[in-house]
């Protein structure tokens, strides 16, 4: 017995589809993890998070909520604070980190004056 799908003007075999819906599980899933990995971090700071969400809307594709979602994610910061806190970073790497940021800063404002 053939099941078939039809999905975005195509008819795709139940295999395709399932392997399809597991691909993105797949992705929500580590998506779903960083994130609450970011939240854990900030309760632990005493900061209080606002989750980013996105209602998925009649008829609309998965892919673009996704899309939504993921944009949604990068303005509230998830992904570079998921970036910074991969690894453990130890106060006097951090210090020399701020004081290079600070020395390239200084250097890029006497450049603009200096013009």
């Amino acid at each position: 017995m053939n099941k078939d799908v039809f999905c975005s003007q195509q008819i795709l075999s139940w295999t395709t589809w399932e392997k399809r819906v597991a691909k993105v599980r797949d992705i929500l899933y580590v998506i779903l993890k960083f994130v609450l990995v970011i939240h854990h971090i900030l309760l632990k700071k005493g900061v209080s998070p606002s989750m980013p969400g996105v209602l998925v809307r009649d008829d609309e594709p998965f892919e673009r909520a996704l899309k939504r979602f993921k944009k949604a994610c990068e303005k509230a910061g998830v992904i570079s604070d998921m970036k910074k806190n991969q690894h453990f970073e130890k106060p006097s790497e951090r210090r020399k980190r701020k004081i290079a940021a600070a020395r390239r800063k200084r250097i890029k404002l006497d450049q603009q004056y200096t013009r």
